[in-house]
């Protein structure tokens, strides 16, 4: 309570110069400092789903904004965050097969809080033009899907082609016999905990997925230049792998992979899709008429994820479902899909779950 209270007491006195001068300046600097060492205390313990932590990130990013100089004096900041961005779980010690405090599980306000402010840090950080900043956390968090992709994925041979220059980096030789791992790379994101074993590989993904959303959707302080092309490349190379079906088996297989490891992937694939579209779903909502370009790429790759995994129990149906809907309402405008979807069998499929989910805000008829 005293954080908010702090808080809101600091942000009512910003139309104020004097104040702001002689009182809240230096009561943000001790407040900052003195929350911080709360982080901090959460890290050493690894309790991270403290009650009050919540309110100090959202509070440091209500704050931010007004005092980017202030924020600029405490650069351990975002490496305090790391281990909230993307946890994982289900990551296991190997030689006790037993959860690590490292992977502890965050409730979702706490991940998404945490990389807001991750986002918002950078443009304020010292040294370099906020832009560049940006650009390069952005980058790292692009390098690290794809490094996690190249772990993740190993058990298949994937037909994805990089349209950017940055190819598939496959794992092999004396490691692929050891249980699939990996951790963070890049100046902003090296220490990021290690995660091992499938599972928490495809919550590794997930979790930098939303990360990317906030990228997309926080707001700067000046203009950013968006890399569409890299973006897109990591997103179709998630979508380029599908579950396979009794009825339909197109994916190669790496055969020095066991197959539980494959079974953990079919399993945890649904739920990096689902986090794919949220971020697909992000594009379009910041973008608006400058997605043209690259509409119809889009509707076609989340269209045939979605014939293909519709029925999939894995993660919920049913977002899958409302993200695809929200997404492809705005987008069919931009594409000349509408003209052929009555008749296609992405049409039948949308039709089925409209009267399996029984709701009409997700009815296929208000896609067209």
């Amino acid at each position: 309570m005293c954080i908010v209270l702090l808080t809101r007491i600091f942000l009512i006195t910003q139309p104020y110069a004097t104040l702001v001068r002689t009182i809240t300046t230096p009561a943000v600097t001790s407040f900052v400092k003195t929350c911080i060492t709360f982080i901090d205390a959460c890290e050493s313990g690894l309790q991270y789903t403290h009650p009050c932590l919540n309110d100090v990130l959202e509070s440091f990013s209500r704050l931010l904004p007004n005092h980017p100089g202030i924020f600029r004096s405490f650069p351990r900041l975002p490496g305090l965050l790391l281990p909230i961005l993307a946890p994982t779980p289900s990551t296991s010690d190997a030689s006790s097969n037993a959860v690590t405090s490292r992977g502890q599980s965050q409730s979702t306000d706490t991940v998404t809080l945490a990389q807001t402010l991750f986002v918002a840090l950078h443009p304020s950080g010292p040294a370099k033009i906020p832009a560049v900043r940006w650009s390069e956390a952005l980058a790292d968090v692009i390098e690290n899907l794809h490094v996690t992709a190249d772990q993740a994925f190993r058990a298949v041979v994937e037909d994805w082609e990089a349209t950017t220059g940055r190819a598939r980096r496959a794992p092999s030789g004396d490691s692929l016999a050891e249980e699939v791992s990996g951790a963070g790379v890049g100046s902003s994101m090296a220490t990021l905990p290690r995660w091992t074993g499938i599972q928490a590989g495809t919550e590794r993904l997930v979790g930098l997925l939303g990360l990317l959303k906030q990228f997309i959707l926080t707001p700067t302080s000046g203009p950013i230049t968006l890399p569409m092309g890299v973006i897109w490349d990591i997103l179709s190379r998630l979508l380029s792998l599908r579950v396979p079906s009794s009825s339909r088996i197109d994916v190669r297989l790496n055969s020095q992979i066991s197959r539980a490891e494959r079974d953990g992937l079919w399993l945890g694939l649904p739920c990096v899709h689902v986090a794919v579209l949220d971020a697909v779903g992000a594009m379009v909502t910041m973008l608006k008429h400058s997605i043209v370009p690259v509409a119809q790429v889009i509707l076609k790759h989340t269209s045939w994820v979605f014939q293909t995994e519709s029925t999939h129990t894995y993660a919920s149906p049913l977002a899958r479902f409302q993200l695809y809907s929200t997404n492809n309402q705005q987008l069919f405008p931009y594409t000349n899909l509408p003209h052929t979807l009555p008749t296609s069998p992405l049409h039948r499929v949308l039709t089925q779950q409209s009267y399996r989910f029984r709701s009409r805000r997700y009815h296929p008829v208000l896609l067209l």
